[in-house]
């Protein structure tokens, strides 16, 4: 058998497979190592999935998503300076993604839930037909994020918006994407995605100086925040103090192509909320590294979800909100709610597990 390794695109050395599918759609030059000879090489193409796709479906849905590699970074804090502290992200960890997935390029957008559920929960919608809120920009395309939606609306069996999007959307997933499934992302996934492959002391992923981190205690760095993310900073006017959210897209993309990803709202997680990485056996059924002291310690190693059995009451959000303050846009910052919970500040965007 041949061992099949790419060393021509930065990043991406190892192994190439279905279990280690890579970010970009083709491999034009690959080493191959013969058993017993020397290296050979080969060109070869590869049919990995394309960089970005769109999912269409009945009802005008759709969802256009980012290829997001697999790949190792470290999770949680990784610096603290003033007013970022995030306590609930201790302690780092190293994390694996095996495997590559498709995420959604913007929040789960109000068009794009009711294109599946038929009508519009949100508080903040200017071209709601029943609810009509004045003194919001117009937005006739319902480009604004989905909010009032719980974790129960989205993953409830046969009725929520999963079941009924990936039933929409079967007739799209084809060929390589056959029996490709929609889903929420795990906090490993979420957070992966929004670091997007930055390193450094920096928890903020668009931070130009990635041996510092930013504070937005200080009025420069809370300028510098402000244009990537939407925040209490940002996002009020005399008729809403608190806060409103945006159309999506308006602020920078990060480094893999995903709006939003911080800011505008708090993003449901499939995750169990704990308040730290490093809780004991009490939660059983996850995975995690042993410590010195043989004391089980259950933060999420790889991308699965953290989920307990029975499941608990509260879950992990991520990403912050136009209601929040700037600390949550780092990269690593974590929130919660009960799994019931409709709130004009809570949302989701959905990721496509490849088969």
């Amino acid at each position: 058998a041949a061992t099949v390794t790419d060393g021509t695109l930065p990043g991406l050395g190892g192994a190439l497979g279905p279990a280690h599918l890579q970010r970009y759609p083709a491999v034009p030059v690959q080493t191959v190592i013969l058993g017993g000879g020397s290296p050979h090489t080969a060109t070869t193409n590869v049919n990995y999935p394309p960089a970005t796709l769109t999912v269409t479906g009945s009802g005008g849905l759709s969802i256009d998503l980012v290829l997001v590699p697999g790949g190792v970074f470290t999770m949680g804090q990784t610096n603290t300076s003033g007013g970022v502290d995030e306590l609930t992200a201790l302690p780092t960890h190293p994390v694996t993604i095996g495997k590559a997935f498709y995420m959604a390029k913007f929040p789960c957008t109000q068009a794009q839930w009711v294109a599946i559920m038929g009508s519009n929960p949100s508080t903040f919608t200017a071209a709601n037909d029943f609810t009509p809120i004045p003194g919001l920009p117009a937005d006739p395309l319902f480009l604004r994020p989905v909010e009032q939606v719980s974790f129960d609306d989205i993953t409830t069996a046969t009725t929520g918006y999963l079941d009924l999007l990936n039933a929409a959307a079967s007739a799209s997933l084809t060929s390589q994407l056959a029996g490709a499934t929609f889903r929420l992302p795990t906090e490993v996934e979420y957070e992966f995605a929004c670091r997007a492959g930055t390193t450094g002391e920096s928890n903020y992923y668009f931070n130009p100086d990635p041996n510092t981190d930013l504070d937005p205690t200080v009025p420069t760095d809370s300028t510098t925040i402000d244009g990537y993310m939407w925040s209490i900073t940002n996002s009020t006017n005399a008729s809403y103090p608190a806060g409103f959210t945006q159309l999506v897209g308006q602020k920078p993309a990060n480094p893999w192509g995903l709006y939003d990803i911080i800011g505008n709202v708090w993003e449901i997680c499939q995750d169990d909320w704990h308040d730290l990485y490093d809780v004991t056996s009490e939660y059983p059924g996850t995975i995690g590294p042993v410590s010195s002291t043989g004391v089980t310690l259950l933060a999420p190693s790889t991308d699965i979800a953290w989920v307990d059995s029975p499941r608990a009451a509260n879950r992990a959000f991520r990403g912050g909100s136009c209601q929040h303050g700037q600390h949550y846009g780092q990269s690593k910052a974590r929130g919660t709610d009960v799994h019931t919970m409709r709130s004009a500040t809570d949302g989701f965007r959905v990721v496509l597990q490849l088969p």
